[in-house]
């Protein structure tokens, strides 16, 4: 009986390590595929592949369309560089580094999980409940991990948004702090006199405090990016002939796995006991981790066809044809979780006759036009907004926001900030012409 339990234990914590090994790894990059094969294949001897092919700089130039997540004006800088990707492993394993030797096990596991799924930023995209029901824990065990990796060096490191990236930056007793806890959207807005009536101080103190917040980095932990620069590898390829396409993945470069057939011979034919069951579970291992990143491809290239049937103006007739789309939308199409399409996407690309394109930049929020139309083009309005604005005194993203909100669209600011990037447009700041 107790053997029996015991093993009804261990096939339950082997389903939950298998789970959480399949969310890591469909949320990697091709490179991180890559590099965790290499690692397996260090501990397995039956795990064979085929390192990456090597890319010549020139193979896909620099036809890449850098989505930019801007939160607000001075956050401009948080794209990376046209052509080019650096991935967070430093990052991590600097992290990793911090995590305090006297911390609790189970603790520390759900820490050393969320440090994987920070993104290169630094940011932790994820909340306590999926977290929780990934790893099988309560959600006040994951909010106690998440506060050690707050307590890390680069400060912000583990933050959900930009507010509360620059808050873990601040001290808790001053006013810089004060702002951004309970006058950001004030500060957001430049509204400094609103917001030294809102705390009751004198606007001069709300003013430099507006400026020493301004001077922090929306994005603390760029500094520990590979130094290495890559070029992109689209991992998705859409093809069209003769007015038919064709999405299929990278076979060149997509990540796969094969069993070796010399060590798998040897299981069957060990005498030693020891040697055999040895033998056995590399090879269950071997099996498992191909299973997986099997499964990471075509989950990734089931996303990527539903990206398609939901984006074909845009693939028939090009950028300005892109519609609003939620990635709750592809999960639905495909009933799955919307984590799931989340990891599918996160660090992927995708090559078409417009250029390579991270999949994320097929998603936005959702607009809501008014008596139900869809046939509103934010991008255009934006722009017609910005042609008639006063140049002295360029609309920021908020203000933006708001016109579109009078005339029935409701639209988020950070949408918005997207696409004007999206449109080449600069900043309000960048914009303003000084008469």
């Amino acid at each position: 009986m107790i053997t029996r339990q015991e093993n009804v234990q261990r096939q339950s914590l082997n389903m939950a390590q298998a789970t959480i090994q399949a969310c890591n790894i469909l949320s990697m990059s091709m490179d991180e595929v890559y590099e965790f094969i290499k690692e397996a294949s260090m501990e397995n001897p039956l795990i064979s592949f085929e390192s990456m092919p090597y890319l010549a700089p020139t193979a896909y130039g620099t036809a890449v369309f850098a989505a930019r997540e801007a939160s607000i004006d001075f956050a401009e800088d948080l794209s990376d560089s046209l052509g080019i990707f650096n991935h967070g492993s430093r990052l991590k394993a600097f992290l990793r580094l911090q995590i305090p030797p006297h911390l609790d096990a189970r603790l520390g596991r759900i820490v050393r999980y969320l440090i994987d799924c920070l993104d290169d930023a630094g940011y932790l995209r994820e909340s306590d409940q999926e977290v929780s029901s990934i790893l099988g824990c309560a959600e006040s065990a994951v909010a106690e991990a998440l506060k050690t990796i707050h307590g890390m060096q680069p400060r912000g490191v583990g933050a959900r948004d930009l507010r509360e990236c620059l808050m873990l930056q601040l001290d808790g007793n001053t006013v810089e702090h004060r702002i951004v806890k309970d006058c950001f959207e004030q500060f957001i807005k430049n509204q400094p006199k609103t917001a030294a009536r809102k705390l009751g101080i004198e606007t001069d103190e709300v003013c430099l405090a507006f400026e020493n917040i301004r001077s922090l980095d929306p994005r603390p932990c760029r500094e520990y990016d590979d130094c290495t620069a890559r070029y992109i590898i689209p991992d998705v390829n859409i093809d069209c002939h003769k007015g038919v396409f064709s999405i299929t993945l990278n076979r060149e470069f997509a990540p796969s796995i094969q069993i070796d057939n010399l060590y798998e011979g040897t299981i069957s034919g060990a005498v030693d006991s020891v040697a055999r069951t040895w033998m056995y579970e590399k090879k269950q291992q071997a099996v498992l981790l191909k299973k997986l990143v099997q499964k990471r491809n075509t989950t990734m290239l089931l996303v990527c066809r539903e990206i398609f049937n939901c984006q074909k103006p845009f693939f028939y007739k090009g950028q300005e044809y892109l519609r609003p789309l939620k990635q709750r939308e592809i999960a639905e199409n495909l009933e799955c979780h919307e984590s799931t399409v989340y990891r599918a996407v996160k660090g992927k690309y995708l090559s078409c006759k417009w250029g390579v394109f991270p999949l994320e930049y097929f998603f936005s929020n959702k607009i809501d036009c008014p008596d139900g139309c869809e046939s509103c083009n934010p991008k255009q309005l934006i722009r017609d907004i910005i042609s008639c604005e006063n140049k002295s005194s360029p609309l920021s993203d908020q203000e933006i926001t708001d016109q579109l909100m009078n005339r029935g669209i409701r639209i988020s600011r950070r949408t918005v900030a997207k696409y004007r990037d999206g449109e080449g447009i600069p900043s309000a700041q960048r914009r303003k012409k000084y008469i």
